[in-house]
């Protein structure tokens, strides 16, 4: 008599899974770079106390900060090598900024492993109408990453947030990104701008 099942389905079952198990329509070659978020968007915050340092216990105010984090989606080592803001300008006014950037954490991130970029939204000041259509325009820069990431070895992520006064509320804000770099692109002079 013989027996059916044996070994024909434990095998169909394990081929089947060999199946799903590599990506062959997205090969892993170098270092990839995955940013947490497609923007950093600090929101609508108060104005700090009058003559206050601001507390960042204070969710309501400023200073508020937020981390991206930057995963390493390959298997190989991926190289941090410059992260800076651009464009920041509080409410339009060259060299009045109001963000900043710590980090990243580490300059290489191991395979599946991610590095922190702390961005904190700060400013005495509340925001202003710039375009005159009566309500405040949200500050914004760009975050750019310079690393040996196959896939974005240029990685800008827009950061935006906006300071209201008290008792002040005003219509949701976008954050796009004011320019994109193509997939793969190296802007290495972003960061001289």
């Amino acid at each position: 008599m013989r027996r059916r099942g044996g070994c024909g389905p434990a095998l169909l079952g394990c081929a089947l899974a060999l199946l799903g198990c590599g990506e062959a329509d997205d090969p892993c070659v170098g270092a990839a770079i995955e940013p947490s978020r497609a923007a950093v968007d600090l929101g609508d915050r108060l104005a700090r106390d009058p003559g206050g340092a601001g507390d960042v216990l204070d969710t309501a105010r400023v200073p508020v900060r937020k981390t991206l984090l930057l995963k390493n989606t390959c298997g190989t080592p991926l190289t941090l090598r410059q992260v800076c803001l651009i464009n920041d300008q509080h409410n339009g006014v060259p060299g009045d900024h109001a963000f900043a950037v710590e980090g990243p954490d580490r300059a290489v991130v191991g395979p599946g492993d991610v590095a922190g970029v702390r961005i904190t939204y700060d400013h005495a000041d509340v925001n202003a109408d710039l375009d005159m259509d009566a309500v405040r325009d949200p500050d914004r820069a760009v975050l750019v990453v310079q690393s040996d990431a196959a896939n974005a070895p240029t990685l800008v992520v827009p950061v935006c947030g906006r300071i209201l006064p008290a008792g002040e509320t005003a219509d949701p804000y976008a954050c796009p990104p004011p320019f994109t770099v193509p997939a793969g692109q190296r802007l290495d002079d972003l960061c001289d701008r």
